[in-house]
């Protein structure tokens, strides 16, 4: 499960690695969607990151994966 509080490094690594993949799990998904719509102590670069990943999605550059 992956940890609710990341640091704004560890996220910025879990997105280049989602884009670097081009694929994320649905775990993965399921959190930066529940992280997007919290907002809690999300700065706006951590907010341009999540949505990179989604708009990966949208252009089906990124799949998820199981």
């Amino acid at each position: 499960m992956l940890n609710p509080n990341l640091t704004a490094s560890q996220l910025e690594q879990l997105v280049n690695r989602i884009l670097a993949s081009y694929q994320m799990t649905a775990e993965e998904q399921r959190f930066l969607m529940f992280t997007l719509l919290a907002k809690e102590n999300l700065s706006p670069a951590d907010c341009t990151l999540i949505n990179r990943v989604y708009e990966g999605l949208k252009k089906g550059l990124v799949r998820v994966t199981d």
